[in-house]
């Protein structure tokens, strides 16, 4: 994949994650897009931009979400309440520790 495919993939993940989805659920989920997507956004962190470490955080009910985390080699490390739409939630915390 070139660096121009990957600036557009990376926008346009963006600009997905800007509406509310939810209506496409049936459509996107279970197909392997988002994975794909993250190894490709941990390929560029680890070479062009010299990151060592990324956090997700998950809210704790998303078994999607936390299943492709740690698929991806993210470990849970530890829990937040975050504030979303004026009500708290618990949210745990995957890090990913990059190494080359």
């Amino acid at each position: 994949m070139s660096q121009e495919q990957r600036e557009e993939l990376l926008k346009a993940l963006k600009d997905r994650f800007e509406k509310n989805m939810s209506h496409h659920k049936d459509i996107l989920c279970g197909n392997g897009y988002m994975k794909e997507a993250m190894k490709e956004i941990i390929a560029i962190a680890m070479g062009s931009m010299n990151i060592k470490d990324a956090n997700v955080c998950i809210y704790i009910e998303n078994q999607s979400s936390i299943h492709l985390a740690e698929n991806l080699g993210f470990i849970l490390s530890g829990s937040i309440y975050e504030v979303f739409r004026e009500r708290e939630y618990l949210r745990n915390r995957y890090s990913l520790y990059i190494t080359n």
